[in-house]
């Protein structure tokens, strides 16, 4: 088990993420704007950016 998430974890991770970003998208179109979800949006987008950044220079 352990060495499945250490060979996976970053993409359920990147998966998880994605779906956040997805329902604060959707949330900001439908909802309108709102402070709260939008710093969800651009904070999930950065945890994201950083981690595929972090992954790729490993």
């Amino acid at each position: 088990m352990a060495d499945f998430f250490k060979k996976n974890g970053v993409k359920i991770i990147s998966i998880l993420l994605l779906i956040l970003i997805l329902g604060d998208a959707w949330l900001l179109l439908t909802k309108g704007f709102s402070s709260t979800v939008l710093s969800g949006l651009i904070g999930c987008s950065l945890t994201l950016f950083g981690l595929n950044y972090f992954k790729n220079k490993s």
